[in-house]
């Protein structure tokens, strides 16, 4: 991965809204100097559905999720996109997650939806919270994150069979949750909030960020190479595993709610008023 990526646009026009919530130990407010912006350029592409999040388990197959719990998958790296599951409730889904390319996740409001077939999907809820569900994150098939609004955070050993509280760290929604590895996880929420753990999720540390925008989203396609997307086009970019960030141009001002990447050099990130930027 290169330490400043330039990101080519290639965008797909959804019509899109996504927060992910997520919660731990309450962080300290941070002052910092604001990172030096890089430039990057996007491009854009499009549907017509209301989506909120999206995941690649390759460098050809991703899923995207939204209103009325609806699932659209793709098969040839995201140039054409085909509903793969539509419940036609009320409920949006609010985040996407595979283990593997056969063993996946999706929650919204009080739902959580399961593949193991990476195809077919149904409800499977065990999670004893009632607020609504912001992301979910395995990092195995029996050890999985979840977190909702109010500083919900539950964890899973079994699957998703049963899921036990976590000691919150603050009341505040953490909107995304990212493991590089079975103990070291990053979440993002808002005034530009970063928080790290070392120990799967049992005790945080601050991050600077040195934004304030509201962060939406964090992906790592590596252990030391992450990106943070939030409010007003932001994208962040580290290549020390969080001790600093850097400001990658996006071209848009739109919130960008989504980002992920279907291997170390193409990346995607989804944003308000139908924007999907490609790396």
């Amino acid at each position: 991965m290169k330490t400043h990526n330039q990101l080519t646009l290639l965008g797909i026009s959804l019509i899109l809204f996504l927060s992910i919530g997520c919660s731990k130990p309450k962080p300290k407010t941070t002052t910092d100097t604001t990172p030096v912006i890089q430039k990057s350029d996007w491009n854009t592409v499009a549907t017509n559905c209301f989506l909120t999040s999206l995941y690649f388990v390759n460098d050809t197959i991703g899923y995207a999720v939204g209103k009325e719990e609806t699932i659209y998958k793709t098969v040839d790296g995201g140039r054409k996109w085909s509903r793969d599951y539509f419940y036609s409730s009320t409920d949006i889904l609010q985040s996407v997650n595979f283990i593997d390319s056969k063993n996946g996740f999706a929650v919204g409001n009080n739902s959580i939806l399961k593949t193991t077939d990476g195809s077919n999907w149904t409800h499977f809820n065990n999670a004893s919270k009632s607020e609504l569900f912001r992301c979910i994150y395995f990092t195995s098939l029996k050890n999985g994150y979840l977190t909702g609004d109010n500083g919900a955070f539950l964890k899973t050993t079994d699957g998703g069979n049963s899921w036990n509280d976590m000691t919150s760290v603050t009341t505040e929604t953490f909107n995304s949750i990212f493991f590089t590895n079975s103990n070291t996880g990053y979440m993002v929420g808002s005034t530009g909030t970063i928080i790290k753990t070392t120990d799967a999720g049992n005790k945080w540390s601050i991050l600077k960020s040195g934004t304030t925008e509201h962060l939406k989203s964090v992906y790592f396609t590596n252990a030391t190479t992450g990106y943070v997307v939030g409010t007003n086009g932001l994208i962040l970019q580290t290549n020390d595993a969080g001790n600093s960030w850097t400001i990658l141009k996006s071209n848009t001002n739109s919130t960008l709610f989504s980002v992920c990447f279907s291997n170390i050099n193409n990346g995607y990130a989804v944003g308000g008023e139908g924007t999907i930027l490609k790396q």
